[in-house]
């Protein structure tokens, strides 16, 4: 799979403690940390680099998507941050989030999907799932229906990227693909395939862009797309169940 290098620079730190553990932090029901190295402070300073798995952190199921910011848990008991995204960005100053110990016990218990990883059968009585089948259908859905979806996926309707999108065009699009027995959700913004827009879909957690087919367009009822300049489709990201 891809991997990612991540350096954590600390300047003039003297005060904090000669060692600490970094933490990746993601959201799901609460703040998770997890663990990603140990940090040591010489002379007040210290380069940590740090090569991670993008979509799956240290076997954690969480994908550098979901990724809100950065904490550092110092042995003195002090703790600093970094926060990525501003949704979060109070749970994050505080450090109040569960290490890793207390998430591999979570998802021994409660197994949580992911996208691009390997998905947990679920139960719908509307989808027959059916061995060695596969289909995907597409919804068109309004930003109050995020409130449907599982619990873990109620921040995106405060996206930016996802707001936004669905201002300039009315909707949002639920995709549902079933294969082998389990069934993954994707949410997706419409738009038009552009650089720049690429660029801000994966920097709020849209990574995946899909061009516009026959069954996406007997969904949402979105006609005459040739009329419209350049490519378009919706920006998906997978979502947790």
């Amino acid at each position: 799979g891809s991997k990612a290098e991540l350096e954590v620079y600390i300047r003039n730190a003297s005060r904090v403690g000669d060692s600490g553990k970094i933490f990746a932090l993601v959201y799901n029901e609460g703040l998770i940390g997890i663990e990603l190295n140990e940090i040591e402070i010489k002379n007040g300073q210290s380069d940590s680099r740090i090569v991670i798995e993008t979509e799956d952190i240290k076997n954690s199921s969480f994908s550098l998507r979901d990724v809100e910011g950065i904490g550092i848990r110092w042995d003195s008991g002090l703790y600093i941050a970094s926060c990525w995204k501003d949704i979060y960005a109070r749970e994050i100053a505080g450090g109040e989030f569960r290490d890793t110990e207390e998430l591999k016990q979570a998802l021994i218990l409660e197994p949580m999907a992911c996208p691009n990883t390997e998905q947990m059968p679920v139960t719908d009585d509307r989808i027959p799932l059916l061995t060695e089948e596969l289909f995907t259908t597409y919804e068109k859905i309004d930003l109050s229906q995020i409130r449907d979806l599982p619990s873990p996926n109620w921040h995106l309707a405060t996206n930016s990227f996802l707001v936004h999108g669905f201002w300039n065009y009315g909707y949002l699009v639920l995709k549902k693909n079933v294969e082998e027995g389990q069934k993954m959700l994707s949410l997706g913004v419409p738009g038009i395939y552009e650089k720049p827009e690429a660029v801000m879909a994966v920097l709020f957690g849209f990574p995946d862009f899909e061009e516009v087919s026959e069954e996406m367009v007997a969904a949402i009822k979105e006609k005459n797309q040739e009329t419209k300049e350049g490519t378009f489709g919706c920006w998906f990201v997978g979502l947790k169940m």
